[in-house]
């Protein structure tokens, strides 16, 4: 089945992505089925490909989010998995605490946090993404932010997969109070209709990251922007507020310009669950020296408060003869694409010189 149309438009099966999506907004209000507050937010998103709202974060629950993140840092448990800015995924327990800077991220702090999991099955946030969807969600994946990412604009489908591929929807949430100077999140309104790019004939999954493709994508990308008269937007705002987008819409991380700024935030994918099958992750890890890769998959749900989610991928994934306190490697980790593969290890090749910075970035500490 062909993914994009003869106007490079996504194909999907959305209500809200068909030409009578506003009619179904007011039938869906006239029904009693959504209220004045909600039918306002999707003729948002229908329009701008975003909507806001405001979840109540409380300062028991930062308290308690602040202790679940010093308590694993202390920890660094073996099974989660985190990444300096630009660089893939590696086992915590192998990170560098000098790359805990600007751009860093944590996949799946759900499966190792208590409050981020409550962050990540919350209701009010489940109540709206199955509107969006009209049918039962899942939440497949989270990503924590301590500072402002600084990524690219970019749209989710060119690296998280899901099928369908319209059936997804994103949520950011606010941990903390985030002004212009944190590195805020920003996006583009109206780009969710933006004609898609082809990294391959009918696909828009960015699998081959080469600096061809990337600078193709770029180009191609500030163009259209400016064709269709958009305009880049960042989005400043109080903790508890959370930026709901469309999977086509244009978003990313503006540059920190305050020393020492945070940017303390939770990203949480969903899907349809009928759809979203099996949740798959892989990292790298310093074993006896040298880095290996681990990939995980897990059909594990999570549940409270009727939404439901997967558990991280990595979860129980690395073998028990590699969890003990690592040796120096003598590479780095090279890139790694996550792919939908059953769990395996394969030993790591050793890289060029070109590598080498990267390499007394990642170098782990001897324990």
């Amino acid at each position: 089945m062909p993914t994009l149309d003869a106007h490079r438009q996504l194909i999907s099966d959305l209500w809200i992505d068909q030409p009578d999506g506003h009619d179904g907004v007011e039938q869906r209000l006239a029904d009693g089925r959504i209220s004045d507050t909600e039918a306002g937010q999707l003729h948002h998103l229908i329009d701008e490909g975003y909507l806001i709202t405001k979840v109540d974060l409380d300062d028991s629950f930062a308290a308690a989010f602040e202790e679940d993140l010093d308590r694993l840092w202390r920890e660094r448990p073996v099974d989660l998995a985190v990444a300096a800015k630009a660089s893939d995924l590696v086992s915590f327990r192998d990170f560098p605490e000098e790359e805990r800077a600007v751009g860093y991220r944590i996949a799946d702090l759900h499966s190792h946090s208590a409050a981020a999991r409550s962050l990540y099955l919350h209701p009010q946030l489940f109540r709206l993404v199955e509107l969006i969807l009209d049918e039962k969600a899942v939440a497949f994946q989270s990503l924590f932010f301590h500072f402002g990412s600084e990524q690219g604009l970019h749209r989710d489908p060119m690296f998280v997969p899901t099928k369908p591929i319209s059936h997804m929807v994103a949520a950011w949430t606010a941990l903390e109070d985030i002004d212009e100077g944190s590195g805020p999140l920003m996006y583009v309104p109206r780009s969710h209709r933006m004609p898609w790019f082809e990294f391959e004939p009918d696909s828009v999954r960015f699998v081959n990251k080469t600096e061809e493709k990337r600078r193709e994508w770029i180009a191609y990308r500030e163009q259209t922007i400016r064709e269709m008269g958009l305009e880049v937007k960042t989005f400043t705002c109080a903790r508890g507020e959370a930026f709901l987008w469309h999977s086509g819409l244009l978003h990313g991380g503006a540059s920190v310009t305050r020393e020492g700024a945070t940017r303390r935030s939770m990203a949480t994918h969903y899907s349809t669950a009928a759809n979203y099958e099996r949740r798959t992750g892989q990292m790298k890890m310093n074993v006896d020296g040298e880095w290996r890769k681990v990939s995980g998959s897990t059909t594990r749900i999570l549940t409270a408060n009727g939404c439901s989610g997967y558990d991280g991928p990595l979860r129980d994934a690395v073998p028990k003869k590699w969890s003990s306190p690592p040796v120096a490697p003598s590479v780095a980790p090279s890139v790694v694409t996550p792919a939908a593969t059953p769990a395996v290890e394969s030993r790591e090749r050793p890289q060029p010189a070109a590598h080498r910075r990267l390499r007394d970035r990642l170098l782990p500490r001897r324990r």
